[in-house]
């Protein structure tokens, strides 16, 4: 889940449960008071300063609530003394204000580190559902070294999809055909086979235990299934397939260009 969509959600969530609140109170206990009422959706304005800037932006927002909400109680505490009842009901909010500002603001900051933690280790591809590009990489830096060491040989299938295929597609239709390609290929593979999709939109297919004759097969068929499912014209969909122990050196590149976009990424 990306961060957009964690505050996206939080907010749902957190306003529904807020309003939602006031709707329940409402039939169960008459008609509430207008400062009440709006002690309550400045909480929707705490939980956003929450969501959106962590701890200190809670603080913030509830100092200010907590305020305005000492500025609207002002009648009841200038007409004379206060009654136990009043005291206790600002005393009350401005805690539940604070509560909610420090402890809901720190517990989002460390919602959003954990997410980020998890993103950056992530192993699939958002768009496709396959494996991304951090795992390709791996993955085929372990096949070159299992080849260098017992000889092993393996074959990798690069498919490239012309840019013009999605001409004019918004990104959620784009989004769609390509996931719906991803699933196209990752249904014809072997199990032991794995299919990722790369940062410039290639997919990656890594072939265990298969020599070039079988990565040359392997590969005719998936362009041509990619060319059936997109209803592509030969240059729209085209493959490379690499095979070591033959194009070793050709696979090193590849997986140095790789490793060079992932440390330019983690710079960004």
């Amino acid at each position: 889940m990306r961060l957009s969509r964690f505050e996206a959600l939080a907010l749902i969530l957190g306003a529904g449960a807020i309003i939602g609140s006031l709707l329940i109170a409402v039939p169960t206990g008459g008609s509430p008071e207008t400062v009440e009422l709006v002690a309550q959706l400045m909480l929707v304005v705490i939980l956003f300063a929450v969501v959106r800037y962590g701890r200190r932006g809670g603080l913030v927002a509830a100092v200010i609530a907590a305020a305005v909400y000492v500025l609207m109680r002002m009648p009841t505490l200038q007409t004379g003394t206060p009654s136990l009842e009043a005291l206790l009901m600002i005393t009350t909010r401005i805690v539940a204000f604070g509560l909610f500002g420090v402890v809901g603001g720190e517990a989002a900051t460390r919602a959003k580190y954990l997410l980020t933690d998890l993103e950056q280790h992530s192993a699939i591809d958002d768009w496709s559902r396959v494996f991304n590009e951090r795992h390709a990489v791996r993955t085929l830096e372990q096949a070159l070294g299992r080849a260098d060491r017992y000889g092993e040989p393996f074959s990798v299938v690069l498919i490239t999809l012309s840019q013009s295929l999605f001409a004019g597609f918004t990104a959620a239709r784009q989004r769609t055909v390509i996931r719906g390609l991803a699933d196209h290929i990752r249904s014809d593979l072997r199990m032991v086979d794995e299919v990722s999709r790369l940062r410039d939109g290639r997919f990656l297919v890594l072939l265990p235990h298969t020599p070039r004759a079988g990565g040359e097969v392997v590969g005719e068929r998936l362009g041509s299934l990619s060319r059936t499912k997109l209803g592509a014209q030969d240059r729209s969909v085209t493959w490379q397939v690499l095979s070591a122990p033959e194009d070793a050196d050709s696979l090193r590149t590849l997986l140095s260009e790789l490793d060079s976009e992932q440390a330019a990424a983690q710079d960004e």
